[in-house]
């Protein structure tokens, strides 16, 4: 799903000052592949804690740093 790049938006005003949004041809865009995913993990896990029927324990998410 493409979103315009406004400017004026609050979120993308806020994401291309933190270097998470760029322009890219009108449409908002994740600015490199580390943040794409850090925003996927997050939104997925996100989506996974309001899953209906699921209660969400903390413990079920492990971070695997190398």
């Amino acid at each position: 799903m493409l979103y315009p790049y406004h400017e004026y938006n609050k979120v993308i005003n806020i994401g291309t000052m933190l270097g998470f949004i760029k322009d890219k041809e009108g449409a908002a865009a994740v600015s490199n592949r580390i943040f794409e995913m850090q925003l996927y993990s997050y939104f997925m896990h996100k989506a996974a804690a309001s899953a209906p029927g699921k209660k969400f324990k903390r413990k079920e998410i492990q971070y695997q740093y190398e």
